[in-house]
């Protein structure tokens, strides 16, 4: 039986964007994010293509499936665009959808650590882009990861006029 070649990138984006969850209710609420992943993806393809240089990117939903990827693929570099918060327990989640409905699952953070060990053996550098990407950063710093770079976004400035 003849295996898949797994491509190779020089940096893979993992974004989540559930489209809704569900509550300790059961009801059914649609997800409103705080940044627009999709124009951050093409900015960051616009400057890149700008250098001239050829860059392989490859852009997945962050997912369970897609975590486990990232290892065959040997990504120098790692983007995420994702989402962290506090429950009501103040307990740290990180925002995942589920692979078929789009409905968004957590993550504690024992479970994102245990899952993205395994996968980093490559990467150098990790851009981390959501709200409270330093609990998300610290988490990664942890595996030896030489640079660990975290862009804050909070809920609370949504409203400043800057």
């Amino acid at each position: 039986m003849r295996e898949t070649a797994i491509e190779t990138y020089d940096m893979v984006v993992l974004y989540a964007d559930p489209l809704f969850k569900v509550n300790s209710s059961g009801e059914v609420e649609q997800r409103h994010h705080c940044f627009e992943h999709k124009e951050e993806y093409n900015c960051l393809t616009t400057a890149i293509k700008q250098t001239g240089r050829f860059f392989r990117i490859k852009r997945m939903n962050f997912s369970y499936s897609n975590i486990e990827k990232i290892r065959a693929m040997k990504p120098p570099i790692l983007h995420l665009s994702i989402h962290g918060h506090y429950d009501d327990k103040q307990q740290f989640k990180i925002a995942i959808e589920k692979e078929l409905t789009g409905e968004e699952d957590t993550l504690d953070e024992k479970i994102f650590a245990r899952k993205m060990k395994n996968q980093i053996n490559n990467i150098n550098l990790v851009i981390v882009n959501s709200c409270q990407s330093v609990e998300i950063s610290q988490i990664l710093m942890e595996f030896k990861i030489p640079v660990v770079i975290g862009v804050n976004w909070s809920n609370e400035n949504m409203d400043e006029d800057l």
